[in-house]
């Protein structure tokens, strides 16, 4: 009866350091014309077949004015194909975009803010949010959350990938021992760095 006792005592020991290891978590600094204007933080979560990703970034981007702007992805995986995913972004405290993908038997519905949705058929097994993460070795595109697309990814170097976005922005993330060390962002109007802390 003694050992039972200890076992159990190990086991609940152990449960805690076993649940911490199953989340990693990325942060990023976000870089405009050699300033900082915000950070990024993402956590990958593993819980038996599933795996959760979130990223939650906030920004204030100098343009003509200042901008507020925060970000919030949140995508659960099971078995390496996505089941849901949201996106909502905030300016100035207002919200601006909210973005949803569910799997519904064979395919996907993609709804943004108060459009119709929109059917996906094709399998999604590796999204932007996951670029925080994982070298996206032999992945060819991208899913886009945000916009309800696939975007184009290749590789143009020694751990070196470019995404297009089907608007033609282009982005070049760079990794080291399989994990992001910087990317290059454009979003159109203005340039940012993700740099890895």
């Amino acid at each position: 009866m003694e050992t039972y006792y200890r076992l159990l005592v190990i086991i609940l020991i152990c449960i805690p350091f076993a649940l911490i290891g199953q989340q990693e978590k990325r942060e990023f600094s976000l870089i405009q014309d050699n300033k900082i204007i915000g950070e990024a933080i993402a956590t990958k979560t593993i819980s038996g077949v599933n795996t959760t990703y979130s990223d939650n970034t906030s920004m204030v981007i100098h343009m003509i004015a200042k901008i507020n702007v925060s970000y919030s992805y949140d995508e659960v995986y099971v078995d390496g194909e996505l089941l849901k995913a949201s996106v909502l972004i905030f300016v100035h405290g207002h919200e601006h975009t909210n973005a949803s993908t569910f799997k519904s038997n064979d395919f996907y519905s993609f709804k943004l803010d108060k459009d119709t949705p929109i059917k996906i058929t094709e399998t999604i097994g590796y999204s932007t949010v996951q670029l925080l993460f994982e070298e996206p070795m032999e992945v060819s595109k991208v899913y886009s959350a945000e916009h309800g697309n696939f975007q184009k990814l290749e590789k143009i170097g020694e751990h070196m990938y470019l995404k297009t976005s089907v608007d033609g922005h282009k982005n070049t993330y760079y990794y080291k021992g399989g994990h992001l060390q910087k990317a290059e962002i454009n979003a159109g109007m203005i340039s940012l760095t993700l740099l890895k802390k």
